[in-house]
């Protein structure tokens, strides 16, 4: 016979084996608050960059967990993705001055964090200067994709250029499928994945950020050696511009960037070469776009940017996420 038992409304939140959500680093001292900056790890260090109005270099030293400030940068630069090569800094495809009609920055710019000193490297051609664009690093040269001729204006473009670290040389390629600006890339064993970004130079009528009806779901992949572009059949399940990626253990890591919402987006989204297919795996804890992703030993990091849509407010705080 059967008792009456207590009857108990019990509720299950399924949270996936997979779950990657990035947690605030608790640092000894705070950074400059800053967005559409620059963030890359160069040797053992990471390194933030820019930003609207001039800002300091800040060095994160992982070990301690506390920001070293260095010098301010020769002019100020924002939207762009630095990548290091040979323990220097390189920024190529970076916008300087103010909205709307921020101007590209004409030559490549280097830093070498060891001196904490700048330079000025070679000269981009006058009819491909852009900022807003991707850059990514494979062996001695950077990719650069998309971008902007007049910052939040006109001009976005689907421009692919590869330029050599070692000869100055500056060599056009295929144009990518999309126009895009805003934009991120990485490159994964021989090719170069394109994501997210917009059309900033899309407008209407009194309403100035129709853009974001143009932010790109689509993920287009170059093969580095045959110099062919392709499209993905799964699109980016949270289409962002100025959002951040990062290629490790045979997965592309996407985050952040802003849409039409007010508050910029925490999603992490992830795609695994193996299976083809994406997922959003996890979360940032504090939501941020005009930032980039970077990755030190086992663990990626993303730092300051701005919580949301536009301007601010801007962020000091940096996040990790270790993978096992």
């Amino acid at each position: 016979m059967m008792r009456n038992l207590p009857l108990f409304l019990f509720t299950f939140v399924f949270i996936p084996a997979s779950a990657q959500d990035f947690r605030i680093i608790k640092t000894s001292n705070e950074a400059t608050p800053r967005h559409e900056n620059g963030f890359v790890a160069a040797g053992d260090k990471l390194y933030l960059i820019g930003g609207r109005g001039v800002k300091p270099v800040e060095a994160f030293d992982p070990k301690t967990n506390q920001w070293e400030k260095l010098g301010e940068t020769p002019m100020e630069i924002h939207h762009f993705q630095p990548v290091a090569y040979q323990g220097k800094i390189y920024v190529i495809g970076a916008l300087t001055g103010k909205f709307p009609h921020e101007t590209p920055i004409p030559n490549v710019l280097i830093f070498d964090p060891e001196k904490d000193r700048w330079q000025t490297g070679a000269s981009i051609p006058e009819n491909r200067r852009r900022g807003g664009a991707a850059c990514a690093v494979s062996g001695s040269k950077a990719y650069i994709t998309g971008g902007i001729i007049d910052g939040h204006s006109s001009g976005t473009v689907n421009w692919l250029d590869v330029y050599d670290f070692e000869t100055e040389e500056w060599r056009i390629l295929p144009d990518a499928p999309r126009k895009r600006d805003h934009v991120t890339s990485v490159i994964a064993k021989g090719h170069l994945y394109i994501l997210g970004g917009r059309q900033t130079d899309y407008h209407e009528e009194d309403n100035f950020t129709a853009f974001f009806k143009t932010n790109q779901r689509a993920v287009d992949r170059f093969d580095i050696k045959k110099e062919v572009w392709a499209t993905l059949s799964g699109n980016l399940p949270v289409p962002t511009a100025g959002g951040g990626a990062v290629y490790l253990n045979n997965k592309i890591y996407y985050t952040g960037g802003e849409t039409a919402q007010e508050k910029a987006h925490h999603e992490v989204q992830v795609f695994s070469l193996d299976s083809q297919t994406w997922e959003v795996a996890g979360s940032l804890e504090t939501g941020r776009h005009g930032t980039c992703l970077t990755v030190l030993g086992n663990r990626i990091y993303i730092a300051s940017g701005s919580e949301n849509r536009g301007g601010g407010p801007e962020l000091s705080s940096i996040e990790s996420l270790e993978l096992k």
